[in-house]
């Protein structure tokens, strides 16, 4: 499952700014990946067996609270979707 920068920080609850200073510092270079010239991160691949939520959250200091969060993966956000648009239909 491959998502924009954008779509990353909506689905994961984390700021743009940490998603990029992450980029930036290449803490998170084996997620990304270059498709026509666009920057894109890659939410179901595991990098020490885990997803990228719990690797942001291992990486980064806590001040307020986990950065992301910790229990999304792309599997979990699959079926949530599914069953809210199966909702109504028989």
């Amino acid at each position: 499952m491959e998502a924009t920068f954008k779509e990353t920080c909506e689905l994961l609850g984390v700021s743009k700014t940490t998603l990029y200073r992450l980029a930036k510092e290449g803490q998170i270079t084996q997620f990304l990946s270059e498709i026509d010239g666009k920057m894109y991160i890659s939410l179901d691949k595991k990098v020490g067996g885990q997803y990228l939520a719990a690797y942001i959250n291992t990486i980064c200091k806590w001040y307020d609270g986990a950065p992301c969060k910790i229990n999304f993966t792309p599997q979990k956000w699959i079926e949530e979707q599914r069953a809210l648009y199966s909702i109504g239909k028989k």
